[in-house]
Order: structure tokens, then C-alpha cells, then sequence
């Protein structure tokens, strides 16, 4: 017999190819039964394993389980358990770690000042030989060439003493949690989500949107609040034969094939940065994608929201779902109607609110680090990154700004600790083949990568970090897909509590415009608000609402006006052409179809997306 304590490996496997039976047959209760033994057994295959790197192996065998589950417990009438579900299987390994690293522990500490320390240094201990870890694996990464047996035992003997080293570290943090659980109200600490932590995230007017393919069908559950708390409501659970689509219909859009041969589709266009087979893939995806968010649409419109965080799960978390049309017969889409947020989950969510307003009560003071355009050999120059970044600095009343060959990342580095906000306008990669090698790409072709991220939490002070440049929102979409193993996801987990970024390859003079405005609604509000700030996801939603819809006569004017508005001195000294930069753009636009909306695809403008809180 295949016990989770004995066999859990084959139990999880046994249990979940059961589920895959039933749900073939459409036998929704035995299939959420089944995937519930699965589920089980794979939580304890994955709290048996010592290393992150264990773990991520067992995340990697289990992907698209809680998915499947969540569908048929759907489709049995759960929606609860469906949401949780969905829950439990987003970002596991970002939501174990925020956690444990931003728990609030001030009533512990006046209450069992003895358990506080303890937990304190048993989490310092995990996070030590976590970040020893990743040291350890990064000289491996990538690396081609003979096999050196010599160099493998090394490795594996350092490998074992690590191991060991983090076991023993863990079972003190146990014992920690488990003498915190022990104090009044904390019973519950370091426990996985349930129905009541979800309910805790929903705002009264912005619900959370799950939303999920399988094999089976689609599924997107819509959890708004109510007088009894959240109120998980399925607004799309149906399969193939009814009309829905299913994960197999998004494959065929994200990588197009003939016969071996890849010849386009979106994830060849998003890493490759080929403009226009992104965007055709773009358009072939909108009426796939239309599909789950016409009903959403629909039932946020019977509801009082102004906004709404997407968590989208598996692959959906690489698209832009905000800039997706909400019917055939309408051309608005959700950011169109609501101010849209992501987020990697509800847990992530309330740990970045908590940061969020630990970080508003522990100081006035604003300074802005901001870097752009450094000077790269394997890089094109962006010219309107520095107008970008005059454009940003102008908000803050101390800011240290860092062009061309300044811009490197011992400069960066040094200036980070004690920043409120990082803006990063530059060029940025994602590894697909190993995500932790991720990295904005700085003066020198230096690189700041995902792996220092995790290691050196070098934004752990920021409110919060925008990287405007390229694939900075992109996520393991082969091993982990689930996980939001990536730069925005990584900056998260290093004590961000809001990250925007991007999902492909924007264009120089979008983005610029697109920041622009997004700190201008932001610091400065809009006319409906009677100029009040605005909240950074409005802000964004704002930002990207007036580039869609700006014409080319307002454009030209635009740029005139910031013409007029600088030259400020550390435009000139930043670079002369910038001014003259601003004065021809204008001028283009001048000319061309005054209304003509330049920017009206949403290539330009939905890349950009506010993540966390």
C-alpha cells in the first residue's frame, strides 16, 4: 500500500493519475478526491526535502497538480476548496520565505521574549546556508565541458555538509514555530493559507481573480468581499466540450510550430524581443484569451470594484491579460474598466502589504536611486531612458541619479541600502534556460542578477522598485511556472513590497512616456481626485490608458510642453542631444495624422505591469 508516510512519491504519482481518469470521464467528486491524496502526499515529499533545490525538484514534479485538483473541485461544486487550492500551488517557495521573513512578531516578543529569539535566530540560520546555497550552485550554472570527476566530488562532498548544515538549521526553526504556537493567538503561525487568508487579502473594492487552464477546461474564480467575509464565486469552470478552451489551445498560441521547427508564437517573440512576432502573436492569442475575460468582466461589472488583482496561474502569468478585450463587440479591455494589479498570490499579497505600511511608518524621508541607459558594448543605446529618468528624478526632492558609464552596479549597489524607490530604466535579460542568471545589464555589460538579488537583498529598504526595461516581469515558464521564479518575483522575496516591471521588449519612447506619466498621476494625482496622489496601481492603469488613446497632435503638444517645461541642468550635463531629442520628436509628431493614435496597440503599453502592493 502507497502511504504518504512510507511511499509518498508514488502515492502523490498513483493518486494524481487517478485524478486524470476521473476527470477524463467527468467524474467530478472521485477526481477531487483523488487529486486531494495527491495534494497530501506531494506536501509531504516537498516538507521532506532540505535544500531549495529539493524542493524546487518536488515543485517541478507536482506542476499543474493543484490546477487539475482545483478544476474538478470546481466543476463538483467546491469553490472554496477549489480557491485555496489554487492558493496553496502559487508561489510556494516566495510565499514560505515572506512568511517566515516578514511574520510580526512584535506581540511575541512582549509576550515570550525567549520564543522570539529563538525563532530570530533559527530563521537568520535558515536564510544564511539559503544564501549559501545559491552561492554554492552558481559556479555550476551553465557550465559546459568535459565532465571532471574530481571537480563532482568536490562539489557533492560541500553539497552534503550544506545539507546537513540546513537540516539542523530547520529543525531549530521547528521547534521555533512550534513554541510560537504555543502563545496567545498564534496558533495558526507559519500555517498554509486557508479560505480565511484569502478573505483577508480581498478589499472591499478590488476582489482577487484566480484564473487557470488544464487539460480539462478553464477556470477562473472571482473572490470579492462581503458582509461574511470573502465570497469565492466560479465565473468560468467550463470544459472543452462546452465551449471552453482548455491549456492545450494556449500552447499552440505560445509556441507555433511546423512540423520540429519553432517559426513563431509568443514566448519565441517575448525572448527573442522579435517586435513583430510578438505582436501577431498578441493578436492570434486576444480571441483565445477573450474567453476568460468576458465572463470576468461580467461579473466585476455586477460589482461596486474600481480594481481588481489578477492572479493568473501557470503559463497565463506571462500574458497580458489587462490589455485583452472584454468581448468581441467591445474594444475596451480590463484596464480600460478597472485598475488592474497582479500579484504571485494572496499570501504574497498581504506579506507586501505588511512591508508596504511598515515601510510608511518607519520614515518621512524620500530618496529616489535611479539608473539609466548604461553604456554596454552588447547593448543598443536608449536615448529616451535619460529623458525617462529626468522625468522621474523631478518628484523627489533628493534623488541620486546614475547615466551612461556611471550607471554601473558597484555604483547602484552602494546607493540602494538606504532608498525608498528604485527606478532602473536599461536593458534587462531573462534566462530561460536558468532563471537565476536573469539580470538588468548595466554600465561595462556588468550584470546585476536575479541570484545577488535573493543573495544580497539589495532593495530590502524600497517601497518600491520599478524596472521599466525588458522581460523584467517574465517567469520560469518551463520547470516552475507556478513559482514567479524571476527578477520582479525575486526583488519581492528581497523585501520589496512593489515591484513594476515589464513582460517583453518595449520601445524606447513608450516606456519613456508610459513612466512619465505614471509618476506624474502618481505624485501628482488626477483632476478627478482634486490633484490627490494617486495609488501606484491607478497610477500605472492611467499612465497606460493615455498612452492607447493619445493622438499624434496631443502627443506633439506633449512633448513640446515638456520641451518648454526643461531643460533642467542635469539634462544638459547628462547628455545635449536630449533637449533636441524632445524638439524633433515633437516636431515628428507635427506632421504626421493628427489623429492618428501612434500607440494605440497594445504592444506599446501592456507590457508594463504593478505587481504587489
Amino acid at each position: 500500500v502507497f502511504t504518504s508516510a512510507a511511499y509518498p512519491f508514488y502515492r502523490r504519482d498513483v493518486a494524481s493519475t487517478l485524478g486524470d481518469t476521473y476527470t477524463a470521464a467527468g467524474r467530478w467528486v472521485d477526481a477531487a478526491g483523488a487529486y486531494q491524496i495527491a495534494l497530501a502526499a506531494g506536501e509531504a515529499v516537498y516538507q521532506a526535502s532540505i535544500t531549495q533545490e529539493g524542493k524546487q525538484e518536488q515543485l517541478t514534479e507536482s506542476r499543474g497538480l493543484h490546477r487539475r485538483a482545483a478544476y474538478a473541485m470546481a466543476r463538483s461544486g467546491d469553490a472554496k476548496t477549489a480557491v485555496v487550492t489554487l492558493e496553496l500551488g502559487r508561489a510556494r517557495g516566495l510565499g514560505d520565505v515572506l512568511a517566515r521573513d516578514a511574520a510580526d512578531l512584535a506581540e511575541v516578543a512582549k509576550l515570550d521574549s525567549a520564543a522570539f529569539r529563538q525563532f530570530d535566530e533559527a530563521a537568520r540560520a535558515v536564510r544564511h546556508f539559503e544564501e549559501r546555497e545559491l552561492a554554492l550552485r552558481a559556479p555550476i550554472i551553465g557550465v559546459q565541458g568535459p565532465f571532471d570527476e574530481a571537480k563532482e566530488r568536490t562539489y557533492r562532498r560541500r553539497v552534503d555538509a550544506l545539507r546537513a548544515d540546513m537540516e539542523r538549521a530547520q529543525v531549530e526553526l521547528g521547534h521555533a514555530r512550534d513554541r510560537i504556537r504555543q502563545v496567545a493567538g498564534m496558533k495558526d503561525f507559519l500555517e498554509q493559507p486557508t479560505m480565511a487568508d484569502i478573505s483577508a487579502a480581498v478589499e472591499p473594492l478590488s476582489p482577487l481573480a484566480y484564473l487557470a487552464l488544464t487539460d480539462a477546461g478553464a477556470l477562473v474564480i472571482l473572490v470579492t468581499s462581503g458582509p461574511g467575509g470573502a465570497l469565492p464565486d466560479v465565473v468560468v469552470g467550463s470544459g472543452v466540450g462546452d465551449g471552453g478552451i482548455c491549456s492545450a489551445d494556449l500552447t499552440s498560441c505560445l509556441v507555433e510550430r511546423n512540423g520540429d521547427e519553432v517559426v513563431g508564437g509568443y514566448l519565441p517573440g517575448l525572448v527573442s524581443g522579435d517586435v513583430a512576432m510578438l505582436s501577431w502573436a498578441f493578436d492570434d492569442m486576444a480571441p483565445l484569451l477573450r474567453r476568460l475575460v468576458e465572463p470576468l468582466s461580467t461579473s466585476l461589472a455586477k460589482t461596486t470594484s474600481t480594481g481588481v488583482v489578477l492572479i493568473p496561474c501557470g503559463l497565463i502569468d506571462l500574458l497580458p491579460l489587462h490589455a485583452v478585450a472584454c468581448g468581441a463587440e467591445d474594444e475596451s479591455c480590463l484596464l480600460d474598466r478597472w485598475d488592474v494589479a497582479f500579484a504571485p498570490s494572496a499570501r504574497v499579497l498581504r506579506a507586501a502589504r505588511r512591508r508596504a505600511a511598515e515601510a510608511a511608518n518607519s520614515r518621512d524621508d524620500e530618496y529616489l536611486v535611479a539608473v539609466a541607459n548604461p553604456t554596454s558594448r552588447d547593448t543598443v543605446p536608449l536615448p529616451w531612458a535619460e529623458i525617462e529618468l529626468a522625468g522621474v528624478a523631478r518628484w523627489f526632492g533628493t534623488a541620486r541619479t546614475m547615466v551612461g558609464d556611471g550607471a554601473t552596479k558597484d555604483a547602484l549597489l552602494a546607493a540602494t541600502p538606504s532608498a525608498t524607490h528604485v527606478h532602473v530604466a536599461a536593458h534587462a535579460t531573462f534566462d530561460a534556460r536558468e532563471p537565476l542568471s536573469s539580470a538588468v545589464i548595466l554600465a561595462g555589460d556588468d550584470r546585476l542578477s536575479l541570484r545577488e538579488i535573493l543573495q544580497r537583498q539589495p532593495f530590502a529598504a524600497a517601497t518600491m522598485v520599478v524596472i521599466s526595461g525588458c522581460q523584467t516581469a517574465v517567469t520560469d515558464f518551463t520547470d516552475l511556472p507556478d513559482e514567479s521564479v524571476g527578477l520582479s518575483g525575486g526583488i519581492l522575496q528581497a523585501g520589496t513590497p512593489a515591484v513594476i516591471s515589464s513582460l517583453w521588449v518595449v520601445d524606447d519612447l513608450a516606456s519613456a512616456l508610459v513612466m512619465e506619466r505614471f509618476y506624474c498621476y502618481w505624485r501628482a494625482g488626477e483632476a478627478a481626485t482634486g490633484g490627490r496622489p494617486t495609488r501606484p496601481s491607478r497610477a500605472l492603469a492611467l499612465a497606460q490608458r493615455w498612452l492607447a488613446s493619445v493622438t499624434s497632435a496631443d502627443l506633439a503638444e506633449y512633448l513640446a510642453t515638456l520641451n518648454r517645461e526643461w531643460p533642467r541642468p542635469d539634462m544638459q550635463s547628462n547628455g545635449p542631444s536630449l533637449i533636441t531629442t524632445l524638439s524633433e520628436t515633437a516636431e515628428y509628431y507635427r506632421r504626421q495624422d493628427p489623429d492618428n493614435r501612434p500607440f494605440a496597440h497594445p504592444f506599446y503599453w501592456a507590457p508594463f505591469v504593478f505587481i504587489g502592493a
